[in-house]
């Protein structure tokens, strides 16, 4: 909402006997709610992953293959794409950083050999907009591959961000494995087949034996939570 202008970025789909088409749109509201400007028809076969309104810029990201990194102009109501950018991967949410800059939280993917998209892990990028009409990836860090996943693509109050430490952190639930792996075999060290197998027994205190517990249960609840996170039903959750 800006003004007495509400903005709305869409993805529409039309279903065919061989298929289905779709496409990205964004939509200009007044305050009866009509429409009052359009931009339809954005990266056709694509779907939107992300989008970012500041002021009176959309920052959208659509994807199919590559991720288009798209700059909409949003200050009549007449919007029209300034710039765009097309890279690898894409991004399920963005965060501002300043004006200049934002982030963008999502996946690393490339083609694999039957022509399909394989995804990879998880992919963290700057974006600098500050030249709308030419927007880039300055920087990139891909965490892990596949397996590993996090609350961050899904929700932003996963994430925090503190500017004035230049620190941004979230979780991935590969720390959790780490945890729970770490805390099974600190768990299976002390026992009778660790012994067995070793030819002699290992005593831990009781402070490290329950540590190790503690880290075993802790990460594997984490690991199932994490699974369903998008389940709203806690029994599927579990």
């Amino acid at each position: 909402e800006s003004g007495n202008r509400f903005r709305i970025a869409t993805t529409s789909e039309s279903f065919w006997r061989v298929g289905f088409t779709s496409s990205s749109n964004v939509y200009v509201l007044d305050e009866n709610l009509k429409q009052v400007g359009s931009l339809t028809e954005i990266a056709p076969d694509e779907r939107i992953y992300s989008a970012r309104f500041m002021g009176d810029k959309l920052f959208l990201v659509t994807f199919k293959q590559i991720d288009p990194f798209f700059v909409i102009d949003l200050s009549a109501d007449s919007p029209k794409i300034l710039g765009a950018l097309k890279i690898p991967g894409f991004s399920n949410y963005l965060q501002p950083y300043d004006k200049d800059h934002i982030i963008g939280i999502g996946r690393d993917t490339k083609v694999n050999e039957w022509g399909g998209v394989q995804t990879n892990g998880v992919k963290i990028s700057m974006f600098d907009v500050s030249d709308f009409k030419n927007p880039k990836e300055t920087d990139t860090i891909i965490i892990g591959d596949n397996s590993v996943d996090s609350e961050a693509l899904y929700s932003h109050k996963s994430l925090l961000l503190n500017k004035q430490k230049d620190v941004m952190s979230f979780v991935c639930d590969v720390v959790l494995w780490y945890v729970f792996l770490i805390g099974l075999i600190l768990m299976l060290i002390p026992t009778s087949i660790f012994a067995s197998l070793a030819g002699s027994t290992i005593v831990f205190p009781a402070w490290l034996s329950m540590l190790s517990k503690i880290m075993t249960i802790g990460g594997m609840v984490g690991i199932v939570l994490m699974a369903g996170r998008r389940a709203k039903n806690p029994v599927k959750r579990l």
